[in-house]
């Protein structure tokens, strides 16, 4: 009977030796700054192909961006930090820990009204007492909040780009 463990001690030294003797070479990724804007524009049309595959690295993190259907008739740029996209790293809270730094740098920021302002408008409309009253009441309970949250797909390319332009040292896979 084998043992797993042997096999993977065998695989270890397969890939040592393969290494040392330049086998895995062209397998290795490297990585070039982006600082030129004809770099920008050659990353941009390559973005907007019909399934384009790009590889950036920022701050350690590596950051592949991929086309895929969003619905029937429509693709978007979806953004995989470490080869993952993970919704529950989206929100921003006040109380949240968890909250990885990279997501407000390649993802997209979305505010969106707790309350829709006509409705509130309407309801104080309505409601008796001074302008001053009824400011205070709708800063006081919280109507103007907005809900911040960071989405991991961009429907057009340069949009993509524009934001990773804001991106220091960003390198991308050659």
């Amino acid at each position: 009977m084998r043992n797993p463990n042997n096999d993977l001690n065998d695989d270890r030294m397969e890939n040592d030796m393969c290494e040392s003797q330049g086998y895995l070479e062209p397998f290795k990724k490297t990585f070039i700054p982006v600082t030129s804007a004809a770099q920008w524009i050659a990353i941009e049309e390559q973005l907007k192909g019909l399934f384009p595959s790009l590889t950036f690295s920022v701050d350690g993190h590596v950051i592949s961006v991929r086309k895929h259907q969003k619905k029937e008739n429509s693709y978007g740029l979806y953004v995989y930090i470490d080869g993952k996209i993970n919704p529950e790293k989206c929100f921003l809270s006040k109380g949240k820990v968890d909250f990885d730094p990279i997501v407000k740098l390649v993802w997209r920021r979305c505010e969106k009204r707790l309350f829709s302002k006509a409705k509130v408008d309407l309801e104080f409309a309505q409601m008796k007492g001074s302008k001053k009253y009824k400011e205070g009441l709708r800063k006081e309970i919280g109507l103007d909040k907005t809900m911040v949250t960071y989405r991991y797909d961009f429907s057009t390319a340069s949009s993509l780009v524009r934001q990773f332009r804001k991106i220091d040292g960003i390198l991308v896979e050659c």
